[in-house]
């Protein structure tokens, strides 16, 4: 069966294709390894695609997770960004926990930085040899592993988009609308400063969609309010360039009230930057991914909030996808997982 490429411009064909399905041979079960029809997605957006389901809904619409339906031995390989972030580090530790628990061999790498795509890209290639039954990929940016991803719908072996930047011809994306993380942070700050204020953002990698729809969740949500986004720092997911960003910006606008950071990791540096100019607990600081070094920081009255995206969870999810396409489950092409907004109010409600 000859693959077909399928070029989308927009959203104008919403469809979800079956993926591979099972077969008996006696009394074993087989894995269809069909090549895949792939589709491309030009403009591919989670927030606004219309084949789209929240992760709770999942099992009332498809049942439980089929892993029963399909054959003992499988492999899946995942390939991540740098696990030096704790962010990746607990979605990759929920794909293994979720491999250990449907009884799947799991083979995962990541990259040694958040932006050595070639080196990423060659170990997706590498992946591909190793004819895994199904990938799981976070790529650190979008279309970086594109033709990863095609390769192994060629091998008829399913791509989930675990999360992060896009793979825009993957089979599902599962993970955290960007965009909404963006809109909770600015309610929060909206909120938490009636009088308004001024804000900074603290950018991740300018240019891909995770930065560009933080930044425009939480910059649309305010517009029109007294809380005005007075600079945008590029601080490209770097701990220490988001303090040295921030403390230069505090040299010459000292009255910001938040500050919105697209990670905490970013978040906890622009602490470290207010703790050099002593000025913590004065300037609200807001993260996004929940993770455990940021509910510390909060706990300390240091971070004032993250938006948590629950990153263990996200990986597990990813995995029960790549499981649900194997079985041959039309899923969504987006399946959208929760966020919260988590501050010392409520974080005793979160489990770290």
């Amino acid at each position: 069966m000859k693959k077909k490429v399928m070029i989308c411009m927009g959203l104008a064909l919403c469809m979800t294709l079956g993926c591979t399905a099972v077969y008996a041979e006696g009394d074993e079960k087989k894995l269809n390894k069909e090549p895949i029809e792939v589709i491309y997605y030009e403009d591919f957006n989670p927030e606004t695609f219309e084949d789209k389901i929240n992760y709770e809904d999942i099992e009332d619409e498809f049942g439980p997770v089929p892993i029963d339906e399909l054959p003992e031995g499988l492999k899946f390989g995942s390939l991540l960004p740098d696990l030096t972030n704790e962010f990746w580090s607990m979605a990759g530790e929920g794909e293994a926990a979720a491999a250990e628990d449907y009884g799947i061999t799991l083979d995962s790498q990541s990259a040694k930085n958040e932006v050595d795509y070639d080196a990423q890209l060659a170990m997706g290639e590498a992946m591909i040899s190793k004819q895994y039954d199904a990938y799981l990929l976070s790529p650190l940016s979008d279309d970086c592993l594109t033709t990863v991803s095609e390769s192994a719908q060629n091998m008829g072996a399913p791509v989930v988009n675990a999360l992060g930047q896009q793979v825009k011809n993957a089979n599902t994306f599962a993970g955290s609308m960007n965009y909404t993380t963006g809109v909770r942070a600015a309610e929060y700050a909206l909120e938490k400063l009636p009088d308004g204020g001024k804000a900074a953002i603290v950018m991740g990698q300018v240019g891909t969609s995770v930065t560009t729809d933080r930044s425009s969740g939480f910059k649309d949500t305010v517009e029109g309010t007294n809380i005005e986004v007075v600079t945008e720092l590029p601080a490209e997911w770097n701990v220490e360039d988001a303090m040295n960003l921030t403390i230069d910006m505090l040299s010459t606008t000292p009255d910001i009230d938040v500050i919105f950071c697209h990670n905490d990791n970013m978040a906890l540096g622009v602490v470290e930057a207010l703790r050099t100019v002593d000025k913590i607990g004065e300037i609200m600081v807001i993260g996004v991914d929940g993770t455990s070094d940021g509910y510390a920081s909060i706990e300390k009255g240091e971070m004032t909030a993250t938006v948590d995206t629950f990153p263990y969870q996200c990986g597990y999810y990813s995995v029960e996808m790549a499981i649900r396409l194997l079985a041959g489950q039309e899923i969504p092409r987006v399946v959208a997982t929760p966020v919260a907004c988590v501050d010392q109010d409520n974080m005793a409600d979160y489990d770290k």
